[in-house]
């Protein structure tokens, strides 16, 4: 993608906070079309412990801009007074900030699309956002296997980890929220979703038993996707520009 492009949408980038439903602060940025004025937005919602710069979402902001969709990324969690920390969230709470960033953006904007990439599509189906579609990005799906075997406890600071090479820290609530979603409730959950949905998985991470299931449980319209060769982020090779193609194309119908 040249240089150009880029450039110009980060030059017209736009930083501003919403209010949430309880009085806490929701930081968002925003990235403009090339095109200039359009009538369609994109809102893109990060994994748990990701954020709003990730590798995925910086892509997903030059790729979408180029091709006339005005680009919003948003954090669930992030440094500086009045916004919320990880330890404080839950998915309910996530589910909440999403829907409040929904509603301000489809008040300037004929069409809205969502992408959910992992905890982030967890974060659509609490959600059940009105909009035009919607693309599950690697998403989880039954999030008590994930919790039993990513999370531990951490006594001394009453609060789980995850075991992983950084170790970032969530909530008790946050994990007794997911540790009792059961392949039931997770299943109503997707039924609730009234969008066109496409479901995009990872080639890597479809051993993951509990990403499995999602597509199934969604209503029609729907479509499944794999990438072949991608991890749970994309970042291998060029599989990124895959995911976003297909959801590009999938969004295009609608």
């Amino acid at each position: 993608m040249a240089d150009a492009v880029i450039q110009q949408s980060v030059e017209k980038e736009v930083d501003f906070d919403l209010a949430a439903f309880d009085g806490k602060k929701i930081w968002c940025r925003l990235n403009r079309a090339d095109s200039g004025k359009t009538g369609k937005a994109i809102i893109l919602s990060h994994g748990l412990t990701g954020n709003p710069n990730e590798y995925i979402h910086m892509m997903a902001r030059n790729y979408f801009t180029a091709r006339g969709y005005d680009v919003y990324r948003f954090a669930y969690y992030t440094d500086g007074d009045d916004y919320r920390i990880l330890t404080d969230c839950t998915l309910d709470i996530h589910g909440k900030d999403l829907n409040s960033v929904v509603d301000f953006v489809q008040q300037s904007y004929e069409k809205v699309f969502v992408c959910g990439h992992s905890y982030g599509g967890q974060t659509i189906l609490s959600a059940t956002p009105s909009v035009a579609a919607i693309s599950f990005w690697d998403s989880s799906f039954i999030p008590k296997t994930f919790w039993e075997e990513e999370a531990c406890y951490v006594p001394e600071n009453d609060c789980y980890k995850f075991v992983w090479e950084i170790e970032p820290l969530v909530g008790k609530a946050m994990y007794e929220e997911g540790i009792q979603m059961t392949a039931k409730q997770a299943s109503e959950n997707a039924k609730n979703i009234k969008a066109p949905s496409q479901v995009i998985h990872a080639e890597i991470c479809l051993s993951d038993g509990w990403r499995k299931g999602l597509y199934e449980a969604l209503n029609e319209p729907k479509e499944l996707c794999m990438v072949k060769g991608a991890d749970h982020c994309f970042t291998k090779g060029d599989t990124v520009f895959d995911l976003l193609e297909n959801t590009y194309n999938w969004f295009e119908r609608f």
